[in-house]
């Protein structure tokens, strides 16, 4: 084995409920430097739940590898609420998102009051609909924001080859920012970021 040996490795990744809400929609977005970019979305997360770990993420190992993981989360709650993974790394980032969503945040969270209301009828899968519709637009702008500002960074290793990564989500603030309120957990480590709820825009 040459010192210099570049390793091709993957690892699965799982969502785990915490925050005693259902999460209509749950996104991960991962970027290993410039080589490779992974996304998945889960739908209907109920609270207490981890989900199958069926996200697959792509990155290397080896004595020279320099590669970084970098990792996004966006969440849409059961009121339509919108929420990031928020690393307080580039604030730019955040006003980007806020912004590309801005005219989706007032119909999402009306369509969700409107399912509340009529949980029988098909408000609900309109309201999922928004929802899908507000996390795509999300996922994509992040897939293809060149830079990695606004990502969390959480290292994958060796030992993390084949196993599962957990995005814990422990709360959601009902306005501004909570601190510690994702953890992300490996086998090699933890990591803990803040989550952040959008803001609608104001007409």
């Amino acid at each position: 084995m040459a010192f210099w040996d570049v390793y091709e490795r993957t690892a699965n990744v799982a969502v785990q409920n915490e925050t005693g809400k259902i999460l209509a929609k749950v996104a991960i977005v991962h970027k290993y430097s410039d080589n490779y970019k992974n996304d998945h979305t889960w739908t209907e997360v109920n609270p207490g739940e981890t989900t199958a770990a069926d996200m697959v993420v792509n990155y290397h190992t080896g004595t020279l590898t320099t590669g970084r993981d970098w990792w996004q989360l966006t969440i849409v709650d059961e009121e339509g609420g919108v929420y990031i993974s928020d690393p307080q790394n580039f604030r730019d980032v955040f006003d980007f998102l806020e912004k590309g969503l801005g005219d989706i945040l007032p119909k999402l969270e009306k369509a969700f009051h409107k399912a509340a209301q009529n949980p029988s009828s098909d408000a609900k899968k309109r309201a999922y609909a928004a929802a899908g519709e507000a996390v795509a637009m999300a996922v994509e702008l992040m897939l293809n924001h060149a830079e990695t500002a606004g990502f969390k960074q959480h290292i994958l290793r060796d030992e993390d080859a084949g196993h599962t990564t957990t995005f814990t989500i422990r709360r959601l603030p009902s306005e501004g920012t909570d601190s510690d309120a994702l953890l992300i957990s490996s086998n090699s480590g933890d990591s803990e970021t803040r989550i952040t709820r959008l803001k609608k825009k104001v007409s």
